[in-house]
Order: C-alpha cells, then sequence, then structure tokens
C-alpha cells in the first residue's frame, strides 16, 4: 500500500510540474500532453486495481481491520481522485487542483467519520463469519465503545450462531470490570454509555448463560468460554496493558 501511495504522489506531482513548465503553443501540443497525461492516470489505476483486488481478498478471507478499512476507504477516493484529474484536464481546468484536492481529502475524512470504523468492522466481520466462518474474537472485543453495541445486535440477529460474538462481548466485559475502578466523570463519552448499556443488556440475557470462563490455572490473561469452546481474551487485554 505504501509503495502505491508513493508511485500515486509521484505521479499526481509529475503530472502538476509538467503541466507549469511545458509549452503548449499549439492545439496539437494541448491535444498531445492531455492524451499523455490520461495515459500516465490509466497506467496507475491498473496499479491501484490490482492492489484493491488483493487488499479485498484479504477481507474476504482475514476479515475488516481498522487498518483494512481506512485503506479500502482511501483506494476508493484516490481511483475518483484520478478520475476528477482526468475530467480536469479533458475541460482544461488544471488550475481547480488545489481545489479538487483539498475537497478530496476532506470528502475521505468526513466520510471515514460518518461510516464510524469500529462498527463498520464489525458488522463486516459479521457478514464474513456467516460466510467462511472465520473471526477474530479478541480483535473485535479490542475495538472502541462504538463497537459493543453492534457485537450485541449481531448477538440478538444471529441467535444459536452467535458463539464468537458471545465471546467477544464476553472478553470486552472482562475488560471494562478492570477499567471501571480508575474511571471518573471526566472519561464519560455517549458511546461509553451506549456500550454500557449493551453489556448490561447481554448480562442480563440468556446468551449470557452460555459464557464462562476457562477456568485455567497459571494463565495471567483471561479466557472465556462459549459452549464449552475455549476462547482468547490476550489481544484485548494485552493493548490494555500496554
Amino acid at each position: 500500500f505504501g509503495e502505491m501511495v508513493l508511485v500515486a504522489i509521484f505521479t499526481i506531482a509529475l503530472y502538476m510540474a509538467f503541466s507549469l513548465i511545458t509549452k503548449k503553443n499549439s492545439q496539437r501540443q494541448e491535444r498531445s500532453f492531455t492524451g499523455m497525461s490520461i495515459a500516465l492516470f490509466a497506467l496507475v489505476s491498473v496499479i491501484l486495481v490490482s492492489a484493491f483486488q488483493r487488499l479485498q481478498l484479504y477481507e474476504s478471507v482475514y476479515g475488516f481491520t481498522r487498518t483494512r478499512t481506512n485503506v479500502h476507504v482511501f483506494m476508493i477516493f484516490l481511483g475518483l481522485f484520478f478520475v476528477t484529474l482526468v475530467a480536469v484536464e479533458l475541460l482544461g481546468k488544471r488550475k481547480n487542483f488545489t481545489l479538487l484536492l483539498l475537497a478530496a481529502s476532506s470528502l475521505y475524512i468526513g466520510t471515514l467519520l460518518v461510516l464510524n470504523v469500529d462498527a463498520f468492522v464489525v458488522r463486516a466481520n459479521i457478514v464474513n463469519h456467516q460466510e467462511n466462518e472465520i473471526i477474530d474474537v479478541a480483535y473485535l472485543a479490542s475495538l472502541s465503545e462504538n463497537a459493543v453495541p453492534v457485537i450485541w445486535e449481531g448477538i440478538q440477529e444471529q441467535g444459536e450462531s452467535t458463539q464468537a460474538l458471545i465471546a467477544a462481548l464476553g472478553c470486552r466485559s472482562a475488560n471494562q470490570s478492570r477499567l471501571e475502578a480508575g474511571a471518573s466523570w471526566q472519561s464519560f463519552t455517549f458511546a461509553g454509555k451506549a456500550a454500557d448499556e449493551a453489556v448490561e443488556a447481554f448480562g442480563q440475557s440468556s446468551f449470557a448463560n452460555r459464557l464462562g470462563e476457562s477456568g485455567q490455572e497459571g494463565i495471567s490473561y483471561p479466557e472465556v468460554q462459549v459452549d464449552g469452546e475455549v476462547y482468547s481474551c490476550l489481544a484485548l487485554f494485552r493493548g490494555v496493558e500496554d
């Protein structure tokens, strides 16, 4: 991904540099520059599409993470940015490049805020879990408070096939009990309140009866059992300890 971003940056910088220093005294020269610019964007787009396909392959097998979600959205906006650059070049509006770059950056950040990355990660991984039965319980439990209500919704919607989600919420409940002792009113957030309500509702539901601790001795981090199967909370509590 880093290499692809560098290629994109160098491509845009090359385009802008040559658009400023080259002399285009005739319509033929103008058309030649436009054609070569579009060809350059098209070649970089091939790399972008290839990288996007590989990312989707990772997501389909291993699920979504914060990083993969951010990269996923960024690639989409980068592709749209190249398409817009082509339109700007064809219309002869190169002077609007700075405004275009600012608008693209603002839209990218705004999209992530509206998307609510942690909640999206949970929803996407629930769908992925239904298709290939792979889900990272400790990672889901390590997400922010925004993820907790979505995990609880997934448990309610999936019914009997919620073993992994119950484990994730069980890990989250254990983590919450560790942090509550040092909590203060300054740490209040609406997302945290929603997470607390979801954990409380889970604790009062019949799903909580399927949850239990592993009971293994000599383990410095919690594990939970759901219907007799053990799930590790290591990733969650390692993050808390760090």
